[in-house]
């Protein structure tokens, strides 16, 4: 089936039919501005004289205010309708399978009371600060949402206390994570169509259990898988091989650290809400991995009508309570649309042969078809990421988001002052009694009691005039003992009425074992009754088979009886005309005459024939033994030939090894052996000879030494002042120099002859 009988049949699932030029965005903020004209005139101007930031400078969702929609508003909310896109960004929408869907309305159904009372305040929005129960609400409304997120990204992800473990059969569970979510299930259709092809994408998520997820799901579809949420892990020592094949990094939303990819992304896919094109590793990723001037592709994934379809559609400029609100609103709104319309994908194998197609084919169709609808979505989007211009084939439109009005609760109602008493009908609305309980008569007693109770207790005092006074004043006078009464009568009823709601909400679990037991046992019922008639066919197949073997069986055995029969009488026969004919040899020969000697010349014609054929089965036997011994001899001969040829050629190789082995070889080894001797002998003994010369020369200066040593004496510290061999004090006096002409010190002696470069020691006077 091609692309536009796709398109053209499965519109309503795909989207609604908008034109490809309807997209919205801001370049400047990458997808986040939104008309935000509303929410700015909804502000005060401040209050502290200084001139505000938008006279100053143009910001980014002005600059691209020509390109905005007018939005509706309801209630003061904005009115979402389709997703607000950056450029060079594409979404599109995905079904809903029943679980997640029950899943889904179960969350929001536990926070219905919470919901209705978070919608019905009519306060100004901007005026609330610090109030601990709407701040209560606000976070829990958060949480919510939060969690329907999760719900459609995954289903486990919504469910409280969630930790998947994975076992070792990763077929089951890769089946699992396509059904609990199609985002997963999308997901592997375009790596199954991108895994031969030498690109790479990444997947934009949130860090923690849902990049586990996808680590997982995607290892178990044999992928190439690289984690930048860890710096050990971003920054590892990269393959000696290429990488040609295809490979998905997963980056973290509002990551801090570097992020290193090891190839050219071709397409970027934003996996849940915390995708925001702001983020400035995002804004990095996509100018520097692509060629510029355009940025790299981002593809939304969003499930149809759900909470992060509707984000997707409220600007991201709205003050932070008002957008919460509008959020909440909407979401609960598009509930009874989530997951987008019923469609049929039919194709030419769900036609039966020799029949109309008729309900049940029908309904296969359309359990059949989100999963067609998604293999075929993932096709396009395989299609175009590996083409030069990703929107040039992206042929799908952008979906609008469905809201189904909401009906006015009494709590979503604004609040009215009134003092008039509640009707009978509102009485009835009031009372507690269950619905299915109501027409019986005990409830409809019970239900005539609290109405007419009730309005009694709800009636409030009127304020009137001064005249009035002394009525009003006599009235509280009047004693009590009635309304004690009717209080005490309500607490008995409202006691009774819980205790029959707490039983039957146990019946009904009850009910609901039962139920559950009951479906089981039917299924193992139908199990083994199954099991049983598989069994019984089976049985009688062989029994069958067993009967008409033992019928061959008989057959045989009374042939072969037969043959042995016939055989054992054609024996006996054969012996007894054996024996006829030699009698009546003998009867011939004995009777003598021309029979006899005609007898006798075929006995021995009989044997002459019997000799002859032995001898020439001899003769037979003996050309054969010949001929296989010729055959032998031959073959001998054809070895001993090999043979000799492979003698002559070990000859020459032991001629040739014997003239490598020969004496002169040897003999010039050997000198040269000598010769290196000679040298080396003759180096140590020049080697001997100055060991031997440095030797006498140390010894003469250790005799040397030795004399100056007892020439020189034995000396003191004084004698360092003036020693025996030194001048005078004086001066030189013709003994030659001094030896230590810096000694003694300067001015130690008090001679008045003594200069300034006479000098002595200080060592005796220290202590």
């Amino acid at each position: 089936m091609d692309i536009d009988s796709f398109t053209s049949s499965a519109e309503p699932a795909i989207g609604p039919s908008i034109a490809p030029q309807a997209t919205i965005y801001d370049a400047a903020l990458g997808g986040s501005a939104l008309p935000i004209q509303d929410s700015i005139e909804d502000e005060e101007p401040p209050s502290n004289g200084e001139p505000s930031s938008s006279n100053s400078k143009t910001s980014s969702s002005q600059q691209s205010i020509e390109h905005e929609r007018d939005v509706a508003q309801i209630a003061g909310l904005v009115q979402p309708s389709l997703p607000i896109l950056g450029p060079n960004e594409y979404v599109f929408t995905l079904p809903c399978e029943g679980k997640i869907q029950s899943t889904y309305a179960d969350i929001i159904k536990a926070k219905e009371k919470s919901i209705k009372k978070f919608l019905s305040r009519h306060e100004s929005i901007g005026s609330a600060h610090g109030s601990p129960n709407r701040t209560h609400e606000r976070n829990e409304m958060n949480d919510m949402i939060q969690r329907l997120h999760d719900t459609v990204t995954h289903m486990d992800l919504g469910l409280p206390g969630f930790s998947t473990q994975y076992s070792v059969n990763s077929q089951e569970h890769a089946a699992y994570a396509n059904y609990a979510g199609t985002k997963f299930l999308f997901l592997g259709y375009l790596v199954d169509f991108l895994h031969l092809v030498g690109v790479s994408i990444v997947i934009m998520s949130r860090e923690g259990q849902i990049q586990d997820l996808l680590e997982q799901y995607l290892k178990m579809k044999h992928v190439a898988v690289r984690r930048q949420d860890r710096i050990a892990r971003s920054k590892s020592p990269a393959t000696d091989r290429l990488n040609t094949d295809f490979s998905v990094e997963l980056v973290s939303t509002w990551s801090t650290h570097e992020v290193d990819l090891r190839s050219k992304p071709c397409l970027m896919i934003a996996f849940d809400a915390s995708f925001d094109a702001q983020d400035p590793q995002v804004a990095r990723i996509r100018a520097q991995f692509h060629s510029p001037p355009r940025l790299m592709p981002v593809l939304h994934l969003l499930v149809a009508n759900s909470s992060e379809h509707v984000d997707r559609c409220l600007p991201k400029s709205l003050p932070s309570p008002m957008r919460l609100k509008a959020l909440v609103r909407y979401t609960y709104s598009a509930l009874p649309n989530l997951g987008g319309k019923p469609f049929v994908i039919q194709l030419d194998s769900d036609v039966p042969e020799g029949r109309p197609m008729d309900f049940s084919d029908l309904q296969k169709g359309v359990r059949k078809s989100p999963e067609r609808k998604i293999a075929e979505i993932a096709r396009i989007v395989g299609k175009a990421a590996v083409s030069p211009d990703f929107g040039t084939l992206f042929t799908l439109e952008n979906p609008l988001l469905e809201l189904t009005e909401l009906e006015e609760t009494p709590s979503m109602k604004p609040s009215r002052t009134t003092t008039r008493p509640e009707s009978p009908r509102d009485g009835a609305a009031r009372s507690r009694t269950p619905v299915s309980r109501a027409d019986t008569p005990s409830g409809r007693k019970r239900l005539l009691d609290v109405d007419g109770v009730l309005p009694a207790l709800s009636k409030r005092q009127r304020i009137t005039p001064l005249r009035d006074s002394v009525d009003l004043s006599s009235s509280a006078h009047e004693p009590s003992s009635k309304l004690t009464q009717l209080e005490e009568q309500v607490r008995k009823l409202q006691a009774d009425l819980a205790a029959e709601q707490q039983a039957r909400r146990i019946v009904e679990q009850e009910r609901d074992r039962v139920k559950e037991q009951l479906t089981e046992w039917q299924r193992d019922h139908t199990g083994l009754q199954r099991r049983y008639e598989k069994r019984m066919l089976r049985c009688h197949e062989l029994d069958r088979e067993k009967t008409k073997l033992q019928k061959i069986i008989e057959t045989n055995k009374s042939r072969h009886e037969r043959t042995v029969e016939e055989n054992a009488a054609l024996k006996q026969k054969t012996a007894d005309l054996q024996r006829e004919l030699t009698a009546t040899r003998e009867e011939i020969k004995a009777g003598g005459g021309d029979a006899a000697a005609l007898e006798t010349a075929r006995e021995e014609a009989r044997t002459l024939l019997a000799k002859t054929t032995f001898l020439e089965k001899s003769l037979e036997n003996t050309r054969k033994d010949f001929e296989f011994t010729r055959a032998q001899y031959q073959n001998a001969s054809n070895r001993a030939t090999e043979l000799a040829g492979q003698v002559t050629e070990l000859e020459k190789e032991m001629a040739v090894l014997t003239k490598q082995a020969s004496d002169e070889k040897r003999r010039l080894k050997q000198m040269n052996f000598e010769q290196a001797t000679d040298h080396h002998l003759a180096k140590i003994e020049q080697l001997e000879l100055e060991r031997r010369s440095r030797d006498i020369l140390l010894k003469k200066l250790e005799e040397e030494n030795r004399q100056l040593k007892r020439n020189r004496g034995v000396q003191t510290r004084g004698s360092s002042v003036q020693p025996p061999g030194s001048p005078a004090m004086d001066g030189h006096s013709g003994r030659g120099t001094r030896s230590r002409q810096g000694s003694p010190a300067p001015g130690l002696f008090p001679s008045t002859h003594a200069r300034a470069i006479d000098r002595g020691s200080l060592l005796r006077n220290e202590r």
